[in-house]
């Protein structure tokens, strides 16, 4: 049982899935050009949010705010095959698989951004027994304090929500949840996608919009749902719809401005900072954050910035 509520103004957050090589721990081959690019894009994407003074929340994977490991930790459930790609040593030797220079960028801005949690090592927790979740979380919270930095907002690496009762054991009072399903047009678009063609992000072809309403859980915490990613469209689906209707997804993220700024609630975009990769990428969030800039009377507020406005409005 949950209490939604629906904001009496237009507010947009934006969130990233903060990761560096963290995000790919699992897979059978890592994306270089992802990996090689990430630490960049993390300073362009920064300087883009104070250019436009925008405020982000940068949900950070807990071993990035380390700078020097031994690349076993022991002191995790899941023990040193979950961490064998973990090449330990400094930030110096092995800077993709460490933060703490880039965290400290986010804490330098000029723009009041967020530090919030995505896990310490990437783990999926819809799927991942309590002691693993609990380890993840106290590592998180631990690596954090060391650098004087309170964590309360979490983002579930690849959205699989799980162990809320140890979020809020752990302080958390806000998370990302899942977006949730459209009654009107879902069956629609779901068909269309099994042929390759994503109509949520077709502009004229989508049906419904992304609008989304914070709700109270039965834990007491803020579940904000994601609205979408605005990089989940890419290679060359993206080169070839650009060549007729100019960015789709752009497009589709102006469509929901221009609604939100007339129906209140949120709109919650997310995404990587690895997913930028070339500079039509980062021309993209150049256009989003530009128009949103020029949207009167749209408010952008970190997660922390609704929860809070959320537990206010119910005292």
């Amino acid at each position: 049982m949950s209490d939604r509520f629906t904001l009496d103004r237009p507010n947009l957050i934006i969130s990233l899935d903060s990761e560096l090589a963290w995000g790919f721990r699992d897979e059978k081959d890592l994306p270089e050009d992802k990996i090689k690019c990430a630490r960049n894009s993390w300073i362009r994407i920064l300087d883009l949010f104070e250019e436009y003074e925008i405020p982000a929340t940068w949900a950070v994977v807990g071993h990035l705010f380390l700078d020097r490991c031994d690349g076993i930790h022991r002191e995790h459930p899941l023990g040193k095959d979950w961490f064998k790609r973990d090449p330990g040593g400094t930030i110096d030797e092995n800077p993709s698989w460490f933060g703490k220079d880039l965290i400290n960028h986010i804490l330098d801005s000029k723009v009041n951004h967020e530090i919030g949690c995505h896990s310490f090592s990437h783990v999926e927790f819809g799927s991942a027994k309590r002691e693993v979740a609990e380890s993840e979380l106290q590592l998180s919270i631990e690596a954090a304090e060391k650098m004087d930095i309170s964590l309360e907002s979490f983002v579930f690496p690849r959205n699989n929500v799980g162990h809320l009762d140890l979020l809020k054991e752990y302080g958390f009072t806000s998370y990302r949840g899942t977006k949730p399903v459209s009654k009107d047009g879902g069956m629609i678009k779901n068909t269309m996608r099994k042929g390759g063609i994503f109509l949520d992000y077709f502009t004229p072809l989508s049906i419904d919009h992304s609008i989304v309403s914070p709700s109270v859980d039965e834990f007491g915490l803020v579940n904000i749902p994601s609205s979408f990613i605005i990089y989940g469209f890419r290679g060359d689906s993206r080169s070839n719809l650009e060549n007729f209707v100019y960015d789709p997804v752009l497009l589709k993220v102006k469509k929901e401005i221009d609604f939100l700024s007339e129906n209140n609630g949120v709109l919650h975009l997310w995404f990587h900072p690895n997913d930028l990769t070339r500079e039509r990428d980062f021309g993209r969030l150049k256009n989003i954050l530009k128009y949103v800039k020029e949207k009167d009377p749209l408010e952008i507020k970190t997660m922390k910035d609704v929860r809070k406005e959320i537990v206010e409005r119910g005292a």
